[in-house]
């Protein structure tokens, strides 16, 4: 057993095994209601601290047993390796506002790692990890726009099914959310531009590149709203 009575890796990892081969007895969700116990305790001595940054954060300091294994099954990870099983959210208006805040907390927390999910397709989102005692706290840094995405994918997986969040389920949903998350990701793009020509820089090209945006944007949405079209059509 490592210090304090705490599980050593090997132990949490064989406890993520036996509840991804499904295995949930009385003693495997006792073990996981202890190691998670670790990561509240966790949580409550962290957030403080980190909301003298962020202000006040949606905090969720245990992830479901579902959620485990769910993530075991779907990502074959090991469970010593899950860096969200306590974490928390903090929205801000731009990605100008993502950027700073991300710098303010590397440099208040010299040891957090930073995860830019920002160019991935679908979901995206600043997440900071924060280790303390060899525990990770998951920090997730959206703007309203990839808020506002997870939301509505929220919301679709309650219909369709929680496939859909993860890159499954009906090819047009998954491509109207790819969309959405394009469009979503390009507009925010044209805010960074914007700023940067009101506040004097000049940058060669800025102009064309404003342009570019603009009109990905543009197609983007057209796109959105023809398969919009089409489902309606479709349903009547």
């Amino acid at each position: 057993m490592a210090k304090l009575g705490r599980p050593s890796k090997s132990q949490i990892n064989r406890l993520g095994d036996r509840l991804r081969a499904g295995e949930q007895t009385e003693e495997v969700l006792k073990e996981l209601d202890d190691y998670r116990s670790l990561f509240v305790e966790l949580a409550h001595g962290l957030i403080p601290r980190i909301e003298i940054v962020t202000g006040p954060l949606s905090a969720r300091v245990g992830k479901t047993t579902p959620s485990v294994v769910a993530k075991l099954r779907r990502q074959h990870t090991r469970l010593s390796q899950m860096q969200d099983i306590a974490g928390a959210r903090v929205v801000v208006d731009g990605r100008a506002q993502q950027d700073g805040l991300t710098s303010k907390l590397v440099a208040a927390f010299p040891r957090a790692k930073v995860d830019d999910k920002r160019a991935e397709s679908g979901y995206r989102a600043v997440h900071i990890i924060f280790m303390e005692d060899d525990l990770p706290f998951e920090l997730q840094i959206r703007t309203n726009g990839q808020h506002s995405w997870a939301q509505v994918s929220e919301e679709v997986a309650t219909l369709v099914g929680p496939e859909v969040k993860y890159g499954g389920g009906p090819e047009t949903i998954r491509r109207m959310l790819l969309l959405l998350s394009e469009a979503n990701g390009e507009l925010e793009e044209l805010e960074l531009l914007l700023g940067i020509a009101g506040e004097g820089f000049v940058e060669e090209g800025l102009e064309q590149k404003f342009m570019a945006k603009l009109k990905r944007s543009k197609d983007l949405v057209r796109e959105v709203d023809s398969m919009l079209r089409g489902a309606r059509e479709g349903g009547t």
